[in-house]
């Protein structure tokens, strides 16, 4: 899972992935917003025409039956109660009932005012009602508020303001289910010769606006009416739950908003001037978040739908495109390991590959020259060092052979003294005429086969040498003098034993490895000396086990650092060297053949 989440194609895919849901979130967005925009631009443009013809509609009901109310005011016996002048209590009576009936004949005739109340300056209150008549002549009878009657009280002449909703029980003084829950109530200052100074109320009850529903653009939608208070007096439509604060927090701006129940609802308003009243029309926008999720729906399918397209025809571009990148990673690869063929020239439809493989062709022609250059250098390196080694091996042999000859001549008979001269030559031959980096191990042998002579004449005919070399090894190749200094140690080394000092030559074939084992039955060298010897192979300091640094040098050299070779005490009594090369390093630092 890692790996897949690391993996350079997802890497390469999720941008197109996260730019794709982008691109649908934001279209989603787009498609909504539109879609409800136009929704409420429609309902705006109809808001504006319905309220438009409700305010006409108000206004000229309001203005006709102020003017209706103003002349009823101006009757004889509206103006003579008013005065409250009557010497007799049956001239009261005979003049309320002259008022209440012409009241009420003038209230049925005109369908838009609700009653006709009138106010003296000392807050007294007559007039009649649908369901009751009011003539209460002393204040303290008044049921009004006291902020109303003030309010009436200090309306300016020539102005016309609206007061309420008043309640049915501040209006009759009682409350019945056939009484309106509320009226508004215009009033005017009158002053007349007649009446003298009077306030008129005009009542209007909520069948001023019964019209509207023949107005409304739509059966679904609410309207409300608001007082300047912001206390609501009339409704039409079902409750949506929505409070006042919302409903006249949106002003005309037609935002939506949503009730308890996340029902969406459009919210349009308009002030009227005239009355100081505020219209307010909500709108369910139910079907239209309906029909917007359904957009939404079509919009993602069609969004997956466009995006799986894209996907397989991206998929198979980038099928070709990590061909290509794998192509080139393997060539890189190769490159890493040390395969400086040329890669493929083959052209991609990608510009910046091929211009890195050429790059690559170029990067491995430079290094198979330095590699080049570093192989020659190595291989003129090789050669002095295998000079010096020779040249330190020659004398050493020489020395020693020339030292036994001449101690040989001292105490024994001259005999003994042309035979060894004879091995000598045999000895020295190669170094002197025919030296070679490398020979077979055939010719190693025969070469210590004349050395052991002069070892045998050297200790009394008491040294022996055995060789066992297995089928198919004669012919491989060793560092030449390899095994000379190993015999020699032998004899210098190997103590006396009883009989003779016998010296085991043995090559065997390990598999992908050569051994070579050099054994003697002498004294068994010291563990402490082994790991002397052992620290001066490691480390390559020439302390201890000079011969033996030389051979492992030459060993190294000629078959590779993974080349070994080791020294250990037999258990039976005597000390084994093991050299170990692997086969297919036997030829890679020939050289001088």
């Amino acid at each position: 899972m890692k790996r897949w989440v690391s993996s350079l194609r997802l890497h390469i895919l999720l941008p197109i992935l996260v730019m794709t849901l982008v691109l649908v979130v934001g279209m989603t967005v787009m498609v909504s917003r539109t879609w409800i925009g136009m929704n409420l631009k429609q309902e705006s443009e109809k808001n504006a025409a319905f309220f438009d013809a409700i305010a006409q509609v108000i206004s000229r009901t309001v203005i006709q039956s102020v003017a209706d109310s103003r002349s009823i005011m101006a009757d004889d016996r509206v103006a003579e109660y008013a005065r409250l002048q009557y010497g007799s209590n049956a001239a009261l009576i005979h003049a309320r009932v002259d008022c209440r009936d012409y009241l009420r004949t003038e209230i049925n005739r005109h369908s838009a005012i609700y009653g006709l109340l009138f106010m003296r300056p000392d807050g007294s209150l007559f007039g009649a009602l649908p369901y009751g008549n009011v003539f209460r002549d002393d204040r303290s009878d008044v049921s009004l508020p006291d902020a109303d009657i003030d309010r009436i009280l200090s309306v300016p002449s020539g102005q016309t303001v609206w007061i309420g909703p008043l309640s049915e029980s501040e209006i009759y003084g009682f409350e019945s289910e056939k009484l309106p829950k509320s009226v508004m109530a215009v009033t005017w200052r009158s002053v007349s010769v007649k009446a003298g100074e009077c306030y008129a109320l005009m009542l209007m009850d909520e069948s001023v606006f019964k019209e509207m529903q023949t107005l409304l653009p739509d059966a679904g939608s609410t309207v409300h009416v608001f007082s300047e208070s912001g206390e609501e007096f009339f409704r039409m439509g079902s409750d949506s739950g929505l409070s006042t604060e919302v409903l006249l927090a949106e002003g005309s701006s037609g935002r939506i908003v949503r009730n308890d129940q996340g029902q969406a609802y459009g919210i349009f308003s308009m002030p009227m001037n005239d009355s100081g009243w505020t219209l307010v029309r909500e709108v369910s926008m139910e079907d239209s978040m309906k029909t917007i999720r359904k957009l939404q729906r079509m919009v993602w399918m069609l969004a997956f739908a466009t995006l799986f397209v894209m996907l397989g025809i991206y998929c198979l571009w980038l099928r070709s495109f990590m061909r290509s990148f794998n192509d080139l990673k393997n060539d890189i690869i190769r490159l890493g390991h040390g395969n400086l063929e040329p890669v493929s020239d083959e052209t991609t439809s990608i510009e910046e590959f091929d211009s890195i493989r050429r790059e690559l062709n170029n990067t491995g022609r430079l290094l198979g020259q330095h590699m080049e250059t570093i192989r020659r250098m190595e291989r003129e390196k090789l050669e002095q060092e295998m000079n010096d080694l020779h040249s330190v091996l020659a004398p050493h042999m020489i020395y020693n052979s020339i030292s036994a000859i001449r101690w040989m001549a001292i105490f024994m008979g001259a005999e003994p003294v042309s035979d060894m001269l004879i091995e000598l030559g045999e000895v020295i031959r190669p170094v002197l005429r025919e030296w070679r980096v490398q020979w077979t191990i055939r010719e190693e042998l025969e070469h210590i086969g004349h050395y052991t002579k002069l070892m045998d004449l050297r200790y009394a005919n008491n040294f022996k040498l055995e060789c066992l070399v297995a089928e198919g090894l004669e012919e491989e190749l060793i560092p030449q003098f390899t095994l000379q200094p190993l015999i020699e140690n032998a004899g210098q080394h190997g103590g006396n034993p009883e009989g003779p000092l016998v010296t085991t030559v043995q090559a065997t074939d390990d598999g992908d490895w050569i051994r070579l084992t050099v054994t003697d039955n002498g004294d068994t060298i010291q563990s402490e000396r082994i790991e002397e010897i052992r620290e001066s192979l490691r480390t390559g300091v020439r302390n201890h086990g000079i011969g033996l640094i030389n051979v492992y040098s030459r060993l190294v050299l000629c078959k590779g650092k993974d080349s070994t070779l080791d020294i250990e005490a037999l258990p039976e009594g005597g000390t084994m060297v093991t050299l170990r090369w692997r086969k297919d390093a036997q030829q890679e630092y020939v050289l001088g053949n």
